[in-house]
């Protein structure tokens, strides 16, 4: 496994990691095949807008990591919105303090 840095607009340094993956002929061909039926093109390089198993991989985790966002950001919301409901039912006056969907004010 090798590191490679890559600096960033304003600095922000990057640490890529490269990793090998052995697998069958037919495996890779596989793979290939999703990367084109996915649109998952090369960005550069010499296979520059050909399928590129890398750029597939690539979107899956980026995908992952976007959808955990909204996931956060969709509890987040819930909780708010539980907040409102709970100080509409024991009035402005109270203070709560929730830290967990699932709480009870005592």
């Amino acid at each position: 496994m090798t590191q490679q840095e890559i600096l960033k607009p304003k600095h922000i340094k990057v640490v890529f990691e490269r990793r090998s993956l052995a697998m069958t002929p037919e495996q890779w061909a596989a793979l290939d095949w999703i990367a084109n039926q996915t649109d998952s093109l090369a960005k550069g390089g010499p296979r520059r807008g050909q399928p590129s198993w890398r750029n597939f991989i690539a979107r899956i985790a980026n995908e992952s990591a976007e959808m955990k966002k909204t996931k956060e950001k969709k509890d987040a919301s819930e909780l708010d919105a539980v907040k409102l409901e709970i100080k509409a039912s024991f009035g402005e006056s109270r203070e709560i303090a929730i830290t967990k969907a699932g709480d009870i004010p005592t």
